[in-house]
């Protein structure tokens, strides 16, 4: 077993690189990690090099830089994927977090809650464009006591409500569905993750 420290490690791609104690840097794939979202930079590990790569690798020791960084990731970074259990932790934290926080600090909140959003549905395979549809449907639809009261107008309003409910529906159903087993488009399997998985 060789010991090091993590240089580099992307969420997205899945790779990294490790410096070794010798000098001697070696790729490295999440999938040979054994606790994937704990590997960042700045971290202690061990592992094994086989044919320039460092494999069955384990954290040591996770330094606070590296702790921060993973939590400024996860609430304000759109990149990678999010578990239903980490979600249903974060809903829990900004459910109090919200009672006690200043006004302006609601701002910060709504951000996180759409990144934290955007990884959840990362995890299902889905792109965070759905977001975009929903608020644009939403907008247009608050927006629709500005049209003229003409009878044919009557039929567009109909119609954008029911846009708007069907694309928040879709919306909803992203929030809690069940995410993807293994890699996808946007990353790696969040390690924390309890719930049943799509294959």
């Amino acid at each position: 077993m060789m010991k090091g420290i993590v240089l580099d490690a992307d969420v997205k791609s899945g790779t990294g690189i490790i410096c070794a104690e010798n000098g001697e840097r070696f790729d490295f794939k999440y999938e040979n990690c054994a606790h994937k979202a704990a590997v960042l930079p700045s971290c202690e590990v061990e592992f094994i090099a086989k044919s320039g790569e460092a494999v069955e690798i384990y954290v040591l020791r996770s330094p606070a830089r590296a702790k921060i960084d993973r939590l400024t990731w996860f609430l304000f970074s759109t990149r990678g994927r999010a578990s239903r259990d980490q979600f249903f932790w974060f809903l829990a934290a900004i459910s109090v977090a919200v009672a006690v926080l200043p006004v302006f600090a609601l701002f910060v909140a709504a951000y996180a809650a759409v990144c934290v959003l955007a990884k959840r549905f990362h995890d299902t395979g889905r792109s965070m464009a759905w977001l975009f549809v929903f608020a644009l449907f939403s907008g247009v639809a608050a927006a629709q006591d500005k049209l003229p009261a003409f009878p044919a107008f009557a039929e567009v309003r109909y119609v954008l409500y029911g846009l708007c409910a069907l694309s928040g529906l879709f919306c909803l159903y992203l929030t809690f569905a069940q995410g993807n087993v293994g890699k996808n488009a946007y990353g790696d399997e969040p390690c924390k993750s309890f719930t049943k998985r799509l294959k």
